[in-house]
């Protein structure tokens, strides 16, 4: 990606350059899960499953036997049918510029819009952080943030680990009455969010919801099932991701660890096929990486 370029060579070397950099979105892998048949009838050589996806719309479907129910037994008729709505319906686009400031402390500046006609608003995003030390977040107006760390008492510690701590921006609702909040709509101009932190830039993930899960039915599951819907309804299944440039390294980690980390993450992106390993970013950033 062209785009990045400007990124990870002044990131590299951590100048004072500003840079910026606008990533495309994609929702987190579904490649275990069998879809949903076009006619609505379950296959036998899935009736033992409870969880499908709805190609056409990215909705989970939940199809289930009651436990009394054998699979050798069953017939359609038998199995307790219900669709849930994922919270990633929006389109979102994200560009951050980046600067360092005279106190020290790097300014990230993420700007956010949400593209595409009739997508869903962006109601809700977080950044995750490898540290919540030395960082400062401000959001216009009407928007909330929240900080978390996955481990209570670990909130001064630093870590790499994917979810371990992160910032999370919510947009309130209109009014107790409103189904919604109102959020960032389609083709509506960005809103700017401004994090401020002593940790030098590395990539990272940005996760985005439009809303919260919707299950059509509240029917208590047999354990195994509400396991399965747990594991699909998840937040990295139930959001929309984009690996950004974030804050991530801080002053106390030695440059060459960072240049290795750096390293890895590329290689991750390309697997993930976020990256061309051939495009001439790449190449120029491992040959400044030796």
């Amino acid at each position: 990606m062209k785009t990045l370029k400007a990124i990870v060579l002044p990131l590299l070397c951590v100048t004072s350059a500003q840079y910026t950099s606008s990533q495309s979105n994609h929702v987190n892998g579904f490649s275990g899960i069998p879809l949903w048949p076009f006619d609505g009838q379950v296959r036998p050589e899935y009736a033992s499953h409870a969880v499908f996806r709805d190609i056409q719309t990215g909705d989970l479907i939940v199809s289930y036997l009651p436990m009394s129910i054998s699979v050798d037994q069953s017939s359609m008729s038998d199995r307790k049918t219900f669709r849930i709505i994922l919270p990633n319906r929006s389109r979102p686009r994200l560009g951050v510029s980046v600067r360092l400031l005279s106190d020290g402390y790097y300014e990230y500046r993420y700007s956010i819009s949400n593209l595409g006609n009739n997508v869903a608003p962006i109601t809700s995003w977080a950044l995750e952080l490898s540290s919540r030390e030395e960082t400062e977040v401000t959001e216009p107006v009407p928007w909330q943030h929240e900080e978390h760390t996955s481990i209570p008492g670990a909130e001064k510690g630093y870590s790499i680990l994917r979810g371990f701590h992160d910032v999370m921006w919510s947009m309130p609702k209109a009014s107790p009455e409103a189904a919604e909040p109102s959020g960032i709509a389609s083709n509506s101009r960005p809103v700017i969010f401004v994090v401020k932190s002593k940790n030098s830039p590395g990539f990272t993930v940005a996760r985005f919801k439009s809303g919260e899960v919707m299950r059509q039915s509240q029917e208590k599951l047999p354990e195994t099932v509400e396991a399965e819907v747990k594991k699909w309804t998840d937040d990295a299944h139930s959001s929309r991701w984009i690996w950004v440039i974030g804050p991530k390294y801080p002053p106390s980690i030695p440059k060459i660890e960072r240049i290795n980390e750096i390293q890895t993450d590329i290689a991750i992106l390309h697997g993930y096929q976020l990256l061309d390993s051939e495009s001439p970013f790449v190449k120029e950033a491992q040959s400044t990486l030796g």
